[in-house]
């Protein structure tokens, strides 16, 4: 905790590193206290683990949505090409007369 005026944290942590959890078994040296701090190293390295298979998700997600967003605006420009093809046949603009040569 930091001194008073100087900013930081003003209350203690509610957690801990795997650090931490192998420094605690380390000083209180009972059995418990060594199988604990295993379990939550074991709980971190799968934590690591979890967010690298994230992270890789991640990207393939934002890969598959740019795909897919560029499909979409072809299929969209064409659809509009349709659109304005069917309100031509529909709607057919007036020909100016031609000048008389």
């Amino acid at each position: 905790m930091s001194d008073t005026g100087r900013g930081g944290r003003r209350t203690l942590p509610c957690a801990f590193t795997e650090h931490g959890a192998v420094t605690a078994a380390n000083i209180l040296r009972s059995e418990k206290a060594i199988q604990m701090s295993v379990i939550v190293v074991r709980a971190f390295v799968k934590m690591r683990a979890m967010r690298a298979t994230q992270k890789d998700l991640a990207g393939k997600l934002a890969a598959l949505e740019k795909a897919l967003t560029r499909r979409l605006n072809i299929h969209e420009q064409a659809i509009c090409n349709i659109i304005q093809q069917i309100i031509g046949l529909l709607f057919p603009r007036p020909r100016k007369p031609h000048a008389p040569r």
